[in-house]
């Protein structure tokens, strides 16, 4: 491996033809989320796998790479690893359509979900039911979605209330008030309901920091956790070498009154109405792909580009 994959001292001393960097897109900012600490950061991704080539620890200049090359410096936002939720069901029992599978996808990228895994129903397979949802799923996800099989008895012991339906109301009532700002586990497990698909950056980062719940705590949690639980450990949930090229940019400043935010679906927790909440996702990217930014839109041109992972 060439040193300056491991290191930023040789910098210097990049060859601009070498194959990490040829044939690539750059997506670089002052602020990036890379081993668990925000640092500047430049992330490379390869346009013919889709995976991160390399992640240095630094703003590489765009003189770097070779002519042509697009390199996009988003400061003084911050590059995050796409979410992966694995809790949520993107369809109901006899009621299946591919429109379910196409707005549900769209809601998860304009809220930073790369990676979808649905629940399993009954079953210690997948019922006809899961079935006929992954053949709906069929060009029509603009995230990667997954289905449980082998997972399927962790998520059973899980109360069946945790479930979140992208297409109904996940809570009601009062927010629920984490006193202790070091007790992490329970402000997560008390929000857990309450995270809709497009909202959940913005919900957890409102409530959470000023509790002293980082960024990296988000992440581990929304992100490299859930990855690990379904197997898809050394491909989602980090911004690292191999992995693949799933970026948020997250505006972790920007406030906004969510009653006044684009409905894109009808998953509105009603807890959080009339609330004002900070941090919003700008831009996501799925292996390398912009599909979704808030300036823009979704990348109706490229169409879904997300898989079918298992």
């Amino acid at each position: 491996m060439p040193d300056f994959l491991s290191s930023t001292s040789s910098l210097r001393g990049i060859d601009p033809k070498s194959k990490y960097l040829s044939g690539v897109i750059v997506l670089a900012s002052t602020r990036a989320l890379i081993t668990h600490h925000l640092t500047p950061g430049t992330i490379v991704i390869s346009r013919a796998t889709g995976k991160i080539t390399v992640a240095f620890d630094v703003v590489i200049d765009p003189a770097t790479f070779p002519d042509g090359t697009l390199y996009i410096d988003h400061s003084p936002d911050i590059l995050l690893p796409g979410l992966v939720d694995t809790n949520v069901r993107l369809g109901k029992p006899g009621q299946i359509e591919s429109g379910d599978i196409w707005n549900g996808t769209r809601l998860a990228a304009s809220g930073g979900v790369t990676t979808l895994v649905e629940l399993p129903f009954d079953s210690t397979s997948l019922t006809p039911e899961a079935k006929t949802i992954k053949e709906a799923a069929e060009g029509n996800c603009w995230v990667d979605v997954g289905f449980y099989t082998e997972a399927i008895s962790e998520a059973k012991s899980e109360p069946k209330d945790q479930a979140r339906d992208v297409e109904t109301n996940v809570s009601s009532g009062e927010i629920p008030v984490a006193t202790d700002p070091a007790a992490k586990e329970d402000f997560f497990e008390e929000r857990a309901a309450l995270a809709a698909l497009d909202l959940g950056m913005s919900i957890m980062w409102s409530e959470g920091a000023p509790r002293s719940i980082t960024l990296d705590d988000i992440i581990q949690q929304y992100s490299t956790k859930p990855a690990k639980k379904v197997g898809l450990t050394s491909k989602k949930g980090r911004l690292a070498r191999g992995f693949d090229g799933d970026v948020i940019i997250f505006d972790d400043t920007a406030e906004f009154n969510n009653d006044s935010a684009p409905a894109l679906f009808r998953n509105n927790p009603s807890a959080y109405k009339g609330r004002i909440l900070t941090g919003i996702v700008r831009e996501t990217w799925l292996r390398g792909n912009r599909i979704f930014s808030t300036e823009d839109g979704f990348n109706e041109k490229a169409g879904p580009v997300g898989k079918l992972l298992f």
